[in-house]
């Protein structure tokens, strides 16, 4: 539950970085939805392959570093070009 939770509080941050560091709240769905087709494409096959992993907490440890490093590249994407 937490996990969700987060997941859509990211989606909501990513937004508000992008239009402070580049005034285009464009570029922060454009964000946005790289997450969420990141997320469409790999569910199916991170599903399936958590069904059949034998250490489960291993495998989620290393789904969550997974997903905390797309959030700091697109988190890097949006703070390297503030326009003033």
């Amino acid at each position: 539950m937490l996990v969700r939770l987060a997941d859509a509080g990211v989606r909501v941050a990513l937004v508000l970085l992008a239009l402070a560091r580049t005034s285009s709240p464009a570029f922060g769905g454009e964000l946005v939805a790289a997450l969420i087709v990141a997320d469409v494409v790999a569910a199916p096959a991170i599903g399936a392959r958590a069904d059949r992993v034998r250490h489960r907490r291993a495998f989620q440890a290393v789904c969550l570093a997974g997903f905390g490093t797309s959030i700091a590249l697109c988190a890097l994407a949006a703070g390297g070009s503030r326009t003033s």
